[in-house]
């Protein structure tokens, strides 16, 4: 009884192991974009959801300076979405969100990859990887209760080689499927610090999330 004990303690050890070094890749590619002094994406996203049963694709681009972000959609409405470390601002011509409640940024994917340190093995554990002709697939389910239910079927592709990400993907509380394609990855970009900043005028009408 004690060697089988033992014996399955060690495959667990040794499992465990495997999943933080797997991690570990991983890790290492994001941090190479959160850490960035300067990274600009041209990004094309796909939203699919499930209740309405209809499908949209938005063209944008996706600015990281260490940790702030501004995810700017262009087609076909534009919109900013701006983060700078607490403060989450949300801006189109019909409104103008905000929040600096980290219970409701750090929900959201992307802002939640590109904008923390995170030790992944603590918010994440893999369900399975698969490499093929040079990329590499990660498919990730939440550790923390808080996130299992918003964030699902969460994969992250990247290129094996150049060690940048190709795509993301995941479905939402609702089901509502969102995908993330990294068509054209710039790094070494000079972005100014004020580009993150965002200063409403006295007339617009704020809403407090």
């Amino acid at each position: 009884m004690f060697i089988k004990l033992t014996l399955f303690c060690f495959i667990f050890f040794i499992a465990e192991l495997a999943e933080v070094k797997t991690l570990s890749t991983l890790e290492k590619v994001l941090n190479s974009y959160v850490k960035s002094s300067g990274l600009k994406i041209y990004l094309l996203k796909k939203e699919a959801q499930t209740l309405l049963g209809t499908k949209s694709t938005h063209k944008a681009y996706l600015y990281v300076k260490y940790k702030k972000i501004k995810l700017s959609y262009l087609k076909p409405k534009k919109v900013d979405i701006i983060f700078n470390k607490k403060d989450l601002w949300i801006i189109n011509k019909k409104s103008i969100k905000y929040t600096n409640k980290k219970s409701l940024w750090s929900q959201i994917p992307i802002i939640q990859l590109f904008s923390l340190n995170l030790d992944l093995k603590n918010y994440f554990f893999i369900r399975w990887k698969e490499d093929k002709a040079g990329v590499r697939t990660y498919r990730l389910r939440a550790r923390l209760a808080s996130l299992k239910n918003k964030i699902k079927d969460f994969k992250i592709v990247i290129n094996i080689l150049t060690k940048q990400i190709i795509k993301i993907s995941y479905k939402d509380d609702i089901d509502n499927k969102m995908e993330y394609k990294f068509l054209k990855t710039k790094f070494k970009q000079k972005i100014k610090d004020s580009f993150f900043n965002f200063k409403p005028k006295k007339t617009d009408r704020v809403i407090n999330l």
